[in-house]
């Protein structure tokens, strides 16, 4: 069979199939777009566009695993809730972009630590570890406060050296 000339000696004459197939709906396509559009305009004017990007992600996961595991969205109800939310507290996280501030949910029953700081914690034990070998090794705590800023590690006192 040779693939020119018109479609329709392929396909049958189906005008059912085709008027479905036009009629397209794009209404929540068109707000989603313009809402990731303000939030990425946003994100980018940052000082740091990748830290500030890191930090909302970071928000916005922590906020819906953490409304997957009350049962309801913020604010809200429902009869399925199995405890509620109780405030927030702060969290410092240094990573290789930067520290950054994370306000972790707090749940009236049952803790709530995200996912992503139970993996995160090796690596800082690891980073911990470099910073005291190089202790260890003589260097000075000027040079490792210099080596942990240029990690990303925005403060470091002597006593954690």
């Amino acid at each position: 069979m040779i693939l020119g000339g018109s479609h329709r000696k392929l396909f049958p004459n189906n005008k059912k199939n085709q008027s479905k197939r036009r009629i397209t709906y794009n209404g929540p396509k068109k707000i989603y777009k313009e809402v990731l559009k303000k939030i990425l305009v946003e994100l980018i004017n940052q000082e740091d566009p990748l830290l500030a990007t890191l930090e909302w992600l970071a928000h916005q996961i922590m906020k819906i695993e953490a409304e997957g595991k009350v049962g309801a969205c913020k604010g809200k109800h429902s009869t399925k809730g199995r405890t509620y939310f109780s405030g927030k507290r702060v969290r410092r996280v240094d990573t290789r972009l930067g520290t950054i501030y994370l306000f972790i949910p707090k749940l009236r029953k049952g803790g709530y630590i995200p996912f992503f700081l139970t993996q995160k914690k090796r690596s800082e034990a690891a980073l911990m570890a470099l910073i005291h070998e190089a202790f260890i090794n003589g260097v000075s705590t000027r040079k490792i406060k210099r080596l942990a800023h240029s990690l990303g590690i925005d403060s470091i006192s002597a006593t954690q050296v």
